[in-house]
């Protein structure tokens, strides 16, 4: 700042007090009102982020996860899957093969599925291995890391392998827990 000159030339210095305090002073409001609308902001976001996770009516990311009570033994039911993979390295399908074996560990088969031009990895798990029934859960999730909708075909990767064993069974999915379990169509050509 530079030095003022009144009439009688008398040097005038400005009030570094004042000034200072009306800089703060007025930077402080700034702040105040940006920190309050940025605020605001984040409520707004985190509320409509919230909003969609408790309203939105399906998985995040499509995947599906369904629960099988087979009439059969896990043993013979496991078996019988591990066979059919076994025996064509594949799964065919009209679609063509859809199935590939990856790996059996700890009562737990490991696949992939192939429809709609994206893989997907299924995992089955048979878990009570000494009755005369088996309990099973499955689960299939898409690989591609975006996508959310899949109109259904985790659902019906899952729910062809186990009605193609001829078995009878009882199923407990629902569409929280599987995407688009509601518009699923498995008897029609999805690929």
């Amino acid at each position: 700042m530079g030095v003022l000159l009144n009439a009688k030339s008398t040097i005038v210095l400005p009030d570094v007090a004042n000034l200072s305090a009306r800089k703060f002073s007025g930077r402080r409001r700034v702040d105040v009102k940006l920190i309050i609308s940025c605020s605001i902001a984040v409520v707004l976001f985190v509320s409509i982020v919230a909003l969609t996770f408790i309203t939105f009516p399906y998985p995040l990311h499509a995947s599906c996860s369904i629960t099988w009570n087979v009439s059969e033994s896990c043993c013979t039911v496991s078996k019988f899957m591990f066979q059919q993979l076994m025996c064509h390295e594949c799964l065919d399908t009209p679609q063509g093969c859809q199935y590939k074996f990856q790996g059996y560990d700890n009562n737990v088969l490991y696949m992939t599925y192939n429809a709609a031009q994206r893989q997907h990895d299924i995992a089955i798990r048979f878990l009570n291995t000494n009755t005369t029934y088996c309990l099973m859960q499955g689960i299939s999730i898409t690989r591609c890391w975006y996508v959310i909708f899949d109109y259904g075909i985790n659902y019906c990767g899952l729910h062809n392998l186990v009605s193609r064993t001829g078995f009878e069974y009882k199923e407990d999915t629902r569409s929280s827990i599987c995407t688009q379990y509601n518009i699923a169509r498995c008897g029609a050509n999805i690929s």
